[in-house]
């Protein structure tokens, strides 16, 4: 009941609309030439392949029998294998390192520079972290050119790093939520051009019958991974006050989500999960950096029984710790194409690593 009520509070000022939201003023797109893809439709049979070449539209219809397959076109290429996925669990726990980055932003080759850079991948995009758990908390969509290209590096490295006893965590962010939902205020005029050539709106590219589309509506929104939590906002000391658990949080965003994507009627404490209190958009932790608020930090980290969160959303020049490294702020601003840093938790300590490979140690451990 308590719980209700304060998710009620914090309701009263926002707005309890479902309208789809789009960019007030698309681009010109009549002189833009683009290939993108692949598109991959999932039907009773198999899969439809989809792509564009130089704004030509094609497609490639496969069996079951004929997966995995290895799709390269006109620059595009996709490692299409697996096209079932189970809801991705909460928690996590092991003798593993952690590796963690955040808003990608569709600058695919900066992010490929990282990761090479650091150890998590080869000079041949192949996994190489061993055992070791690698998270993105979210943002891969939006803003930057290259946003299918990440989405299906990831996706094939999920299965790669299966096969090592690593694990690649991806979580849902705020970008995620407005793409799935038809919010495109921050798309990028590649992507309308995409929707225009497919007669089709952006968001249709990732529908419940996609595969993509559905790979993406089975991540998480927060996890725990041994004594950390991960997530792309942060998740209120209210929560924490009122004992809700990651599970309880993860089930009500992806109910609430899920029903904005039906085009249905959310409560006001559904929207709760949506809006700048919930777990997607919360910036608390950089805007109150005060003694009281960290005695709420404490108590975050005592209920769900953690030494430190990690964070995107809030953009900095650099990984940042605060309140005596129980926050880590992990978007180091790659949105702008110039650089980025990885985050490391492992035995010896928590370190942020550079564009460059170098380590700059943030905490002992």
């Amino acid at each position: 009941m308590a719980l209700t009520i304060i998710l009620l509070m914090a309701c009263t000022t926002q707005s309890t609309t479902n309208q789809t939201i789009t960019k007030k003023a698309e681009p010109n797109l009549e002189d833009l030439v683009v290939s993108d893809g692949p598109y991959v439709d999932i039907t009773e049979t198999g899969i439809l392949v989809k792509w564009i070449c130089n704004n030509q539209t094609h497609n490639l219809s496969l069996s079951n029998a004929q997966l995995p397959y290895q799709f390269s076109e006109c620059g595009l290429s996709a490692n299409i294998g697996k096209t079932q996925f189970e809801q991705s669990p909460v928690e996590y726990s092991g003798d593993f390192p952690i590796a963690v980055v955040s808003d990608v932003h569709g600058q695919h080759d900066l992010f490929m520079t990282l990761l090479k850079n650091n150890g998590v991948i080869d000079n041949n995009n192949h996994w190489t972290f061993g055992n070791g758990r690698f998270v993105i908390t979210g943002d891969i969509f939006d803003r930057g050119p290259k946003v299918m290209e990440t989405l299906w590096f990831l996706y094939h490295l999920e299965q790669e790093a299966a096969e090592t006893g690593g694990q690649v965590l991806y979580i849902l962010g705020n970008h995620e939520e407005m793409v799935l939902n038809g919010d495109l205020r921050y798309l990028n005029p590649k992507y309308f051009k995409v929707a225009e050539l497919f007669e089709t709106s952006y968001p249709e590219l990732f529908s419940k019958n996609s595969l993509l589309g559905q790979w993406l509506r089975s991540k998480p929104v927060v996890i725990k991974v041994n004594d950390s939590i991960f997530l792309h906002g942060g998740v209120h000391p209210e929560l924490a006050e009122n004992k809700v658990s990651l599970q309880t949080i993860n089930y009500e965003f992806k109910n609430a989500m899920n029903k904005r994507n039906n085009k249905e009627e959310l409560s006001k404490e559904e929207l709760y999960w949506l809006k700048p209190h919930g777990p997607i958009w919360y910036r608390g932790y950089f805007r109150n950096l005060t003694e009281g608020y960290e005695k709420q930090v404490d108590k975050l980290l005592d209920f769900y029984i953690i030494n430190q969160i990690g964070v995107g959303h809030t953009s900095v020049e650099k990984i940042e710790s605060h309140f005596n490294g129980k926050i880590f702020a992990v978007d180091a601003s790659m949105k702008n194409g110039l650089y980025g840093e990885l985050l490391f938790i492992e035995d010896s300590g928590i370190y942020a690593g550079t564009l460059n490979g170098k380590r700059i140690k943030l905490k002992s451990r």
